[in-house]
């Protein structure tokens, strides 16, 4: 598709490199209701949050694989709006995204060192030092059993 691009008056996207399409329009007036009275808020403040969201995006995607941006993505919204996934447990939620419930648990681990924040319902490091030392252990009495 061939199409001349006017930066006053038109949009662009790609759906491969040099496949240039037309995209639409949204109505940003309403994207700002839906988000809220953000534009009461001091220029820094959103300057911080727009910040914070490339932060997030940088981890999110710094494989570029769907599959794992998608277990991070899902890790941060269990850590931080657990409300959001309809009360799925963790190992639901792993089922659900085709991964296993520990790819979630130790991308859950990476999201709070990476990013340094604190999340609910994970365990402290120690915590998850413990159960692997357990696991450790239980194999080992398992495989010495058998």
């Amino acid at each position: 598709m061939n199409h001349e691009f006017d930066i006053e008056n038109d949009h662009i996207g790609f759906e491969a490199p040099g496949q240039v399409v037309q995209t639409t329009d949204f109505d940003m007036k309403e994207v700002i209701e839906r988000l809220g009275e953000t534009e009461l808020e001091p220029e820094d403040v959103r300057a911080e949050a727009a910040e914070l969201l490339s932060r997030l995006f940088v981890f999110v995607w710094a494989k570029p694989c769907l599959k794992t941006a998608l277990i991070k993505f899902s890790a941060l919204t269990y850590g931080m709006r657990r409300d959001l996934l309809g009360g799925r447990t963790q190992p639901q939620l792993a089922a659900e995204i085709g991964a296993c419930k520990a790819s979630l648990s130790k991308s859950l681990a990476r999201c709070e060192k990476t990013l340094g924040i604190r999340l609910r319902r994970v365990g402290t490091e120690t915590g998850r030092n413990n159960m692997r030392d357990a696991m450790i252990e239980s194999h080992q009495r398992r495989k010495e059993a058998a």
